[in-house]
């Protein structure tokens, strides 16, 4: 077994080496297919399909465009020309004469295969949505039609011709059209025979960036910016790129996600397909599975007892009954078993309640290894006790304290701990994201230095300072960031929380720089060189994919 210390991640933290490796073999492949259409006929036009991408690519970043929307610019055509074993599959577009003028569907063709890859969703979205780009653009603006080239009107009649209104007023609707527009005008204009622009190799580094981007999720609870309106993350819909489960499986790997809470099992959820044999559902809504959206059904019966209320610890126990099911019958390769922090939450470290669930969590890892199981043990983060002598929470409501100075509705105050389970915790932990009224945005360091001043504070930043000392995603990042000291809990307003479901027991919370260690353990002995690697490595949670799929002792 290694036991493994979590780290701060005030330095941001190496990717791990096999990561590294797969990312350039991922982008080498990638832009080998780019390359050898240098010569290559591009549907008649005066341009190769290798200068059409790269004068595509160059039009984007003369526009000032993000790399996400630049890297689907230079790919938008990907799926005319990667090696796919269905590709000739795609039916072939024929003008009137005979002559071939590409292959239809090839952006949504050229959408999976980025996908697959791992690039994030604007990048896949701009790629497959090029086409439709056009068929907006053409039903909008009829002197968009007229400039177009021959061969681009003859294969926007097998591409579906203009939209109609109905399908116009849908397309309005995606946050991401001026982009895909965008696109689509570069990818028109991009055919100019004898213009010198940039190589592959000046996208090579923006392409391994967006495979190595974070996922984009930074808490249970947001404000969103374009609308101002409070929201739970209860599904995928936050997420930027692919995920580790998802690629596992796109390789052929059966993948079985059990969570506790059901809001995590539609994040875990993301790429993974019943079709392809993976499982995936929550002990929270065990009762409800379908083969169609679980690839299982009558999961109590299947499992042998019925899933527990969602305010135990029995509800992390039956994730690990099922789990133990599932290996025993042998229905996946690859497990990721998710628990509940309730106990946690709930029971201190060496009370009756504690030790009992560490018991049976110890008795069922055991069984899990008994049946041959490689098995990985980290957590999400630390707990702390946040309450006073007396018993009672050490709370700071910081908007109550930012309207006493800078006046009512001066801030929105977000608790990103906030989810559909608060009664063992009232929505209360160690950081809080600060919106500021747009009136007052100038008066932000006044309000630092203010809340620099109460005891519970440890650490109080600016928005674009805490972005990039824990790795968040800055475009959905507050004003200000501040987090608590280890015994103290950042609140809202009184009134918001719900502090009756507290009484009776010392609030207990995470959230905070103090509750950041946490373990990293693997049931098999590790491969050689990875004891010496222990001390100079940053360890992280997430590591734990690495340590069970690449760093095990291969048997003898």
């Amino acid at each position: 077994m290694t036991l493994i210390s979590g780290t701060s991640p005030h330095v941001a933290q190496p990717v791990l080496p096999s990561v590294q490796r797969h990312v350039q073999r991922t982008i080498e492949e990638l832009f080998g297919y780019l390359a050898v259409q240098g010569n290559s006929d591009y549907l008649g036009e005066q341009v190769s399909q290798l200068e059409h991408s790269l004068q595509c690519a160059h039009l984007a970043t003369m526009s000032n465009a993000d790399a996400q929307t630049i890297l689907a610019a230079l790919l938008h055509d990907v799926g005319r020309f990667i090696s796919l074993s269905n590709k000739d599959d795609m039916p072939a577009m024929l003008a009137d004469d005979g002559k071939f003028v590409g292959r239809l569907s090839h952006e949504v063709v050229g959408e999976r295969y980025l996908r697959a890859l791992g690039f994030g969703e604007k990048v896949c979205q701009l790629v497959g949505g090029h086409v439709q780009a056009k068929r907006y653009l053409t039903a909008v603006d009829k002197r968009y039609y007229d400039s177009l080239s021959k061969t681009s009107k003859t294969t926007l009649k097998y591409q579906g011709g203009p939209f109609n209104d109905e399908q116009v007023r849908e397309a309005q609707k995606d946050p991401w059209l001026a982009e895909k527009l965008a696109v689509r005008k570069w990818d028109d204009e991009a055919k100019v025979a004898g213009v010198t622009v940039p190589g592959l190799d000046a996208y090579r580094g923006m392409a391994i960036n967006c495979l190595e981007a974070i996922h984009g999720i930074a808490g249970n609870f947001y404000l969103e910016p374009a609308t101002g309106e409070e929201k739970l993350v209860l599904d995928d819909s936050l997420l930027r790129g692919s995920t580790i489960l998802e690629q596992m499986s796109l390789r052929g790997v059966r993948v079985a996600a059990v969570t506790a809470k059901d809001k995590l099992r539609r994040i875990i959820q993301h790429g993974l397909s019943a079709k392809r044999g993976d499982i995936c559902f929550s002990s929270e809504y065990a009762n409800q599975c379908t083969l169609g959206d679980n690839g299982i059904t009558d999961v109590e019966a299947y499992v042998g007892r019925p899933a527990p209320p969602q305010y135990s610890g029995d509800l992390s126990l039956f994730v690990l009954d099922a789990g133990i099911k599932l290996l025993r019958d042998n229905c996946a390769d690859l497990f990721y078993l998710t628990l509940s922090d309730y106990v946690q939450h709930k029971h201190a470290p060496g009370s009756k309640e504690a030790n009992d669930f560490l018991m049976a969590f110890d008795e069922k890892i055991g069984q899990l290894i008994q049946l041959g199981a490689v098995v990985g043990i980290t957590g999400d983060h630390g707990m702390s006790d946040k309450s006073l002598q007396d018993g009672s929470p050490n709370i700071l409501f910081v908007q109550e304290e930012l309207e006493k100075r800078f006046g009512p509705k001066c801030a929105r105050v977000i608790c990103p701990i906030t989810d559909p389970f608060v009664r063992h915790h009232g929505a209360l932990g160690s950081f809080v994201r600060i919106h500021i009224n747009s009136n007052l945005k100038h008066r932000r360091e006044e309000m630092l230095v203010l809340l620099r001043t109460f005891p519970q504070v440890q650490v109080a930043l600016i928005g674009e300072e805490a972005a990039a000392r824990w790795e968040m995603p800055l475009d959905r990042e507050a004003d200000i960031v501040v987090v608590s000291i280890e015994n103290a809990v950042l609140g809202s307003k009184k009134a918001e929380h719900d502090l009756n479901q507290l009484k009776g027991h010392r609030l207990r919370s995470h959230g905070g720089l103090s509750e950041q260690a946490v373990p990293l353990m693997m049931s098999n002995k590790g491969k050689a060189g990875l004891a010496e690697e222990k001390g100079a490595r940053h360890w992280r949670n997430f590591d734990v994919f690495d340590l069970i799929l690449n760093c095990v002792e291969e048997a003898a």
